[in-house]
């Protein structure tokens, strides 16, 4: 390939990557449906916890009712420790339309005017309610599928579709470090620092930290030598790959018109629950318009992979 500081871009042979659903996924995707579509239920027993109440009350401190101590139809669960303690073991038991005194020490630490002190507090229940947990014909037949099977199947499908999308992700990070290794032209050092730091950032988001704070703790111990450098290699690979794409965008003679660019603004700036004019207070058009000419160049690539089965 003349006059190019690319080895190769078009016909990488790479081999086909299949994430089968494996049947763990299918239950544990079951189960999540089945938690987050639970039923709620009035019942007509005495409360137990994980129970919901929907009560009045009203405390009183020596007798006399104090601020912020009273509310109506104030829905409890029992057991989730909303209140001071020994309030809601108080009320497991209690059934629909009774009357309930519950008395209780406010703790030490409390709001002044009543901290350390005895109260009663008078509740009336107005009813109880509980979760119940659908069947799956149950949930299938509120989807408008016909049966469970037909709801296991649906899952089936999208768990394919995440494990295809999620398949196509790493033959496209292979495809770019691909591009990467055959790119053999200079990599500016100030370049190959924003790698460094946008990869430092990334494996710190991991596990919770800065990129600052990760970057402490790998450059000031021999223990995290290795990490470190693995940070530098992937890091090359990143500037290489961003460098690899430029070239193809030259190469290929590629561009975006103005409106695919505030197109492309405009989607992300929903998808970030931002107006546009704020969105690009953190986003350079420059980097959106970098973007996707390098996905264009991208699509080159794959458009040309020679894909084995085997």
């Amino acid at each position: 390939m003349a006059d190019t500081v690319l080895k190769q871009y078009k016909g990488f042979e790479i081999k086909k990557v299949v994430i089968p659903v494996s049947d763990e996924e299918i239950d544990a995707a079951m189960n999540r449906i089945q938690q987050h579509h639970k039923e709620v239920v009035e019942v007509d027993r005495p409360a137990e916890n994980g129970d919901k109440l929907t009560l009045d009350f009203t405390g009183y401190v020596d007798g006399e009712a104090f601020d912020g101590g009273a509310a109506e139809n104030y829905e409890l669960v029992l057991g989730s420790h909303t209140f001071i303690p020994g309030f809601e073991d108080q009320l497991v038991g209690a059934v629909a339309g009774a009357d309930v005194d519950v008395n209780v020490t406010f703790p030490e630490k409390y709001a002044p005017e009543v901290a350390g002190k005895a109260a009663v507090f008078k509740c009336h229940i107005h009813k109880i309610t509980t979760e119940r947990t659908q069947s799956f014909d149950e949930l299938a037949k509120s989807a408008g599928l016909e049966n469970e099977a037909a709801l296991r199947d649906t899952c089936v499908k999208l768990l394919e579709h995440q494990n295809a999308a999620k398949a196509d992700k790493i033959m496209e990070t292979q495809v770019r470090n691909l591009l990467a290794d055959n790119y053999v032209g200079e990599v500016p050092e100030d370049l190959l620092e924003e790698a460094y730091n946008d990869t430092m950032e990334a494996t710190a988001k991991e596990v919770g930290l800065t990129g600052d704070q990760l970057k402490a703790q790998f450059e000031s111990s021999e223990a995290f030598k290795e990490a470190l450098e693995n940070i530098k290699k992937q890091a090359m690979l990143r500037a290489k790959g961003f460098l690899a794409l430029e070239e193809i965008v030259r190469l290929e003679g590629l561009g975006v018109s103005v409106d695919d660019v505030k197109a492309e603004v405009a989607r992300l700036a929903k998808s970030y629950e931002l107006e546009e004019e704020e969105f690009l207070n953190y986003v350079k058009i420059k980097d959106v318009e970098n973007s996707l000419t390098h996905q264009k160049a991208l699509n080159v690539v794959m458009e040309n992979l020679v894909v084995t089965e085997d």
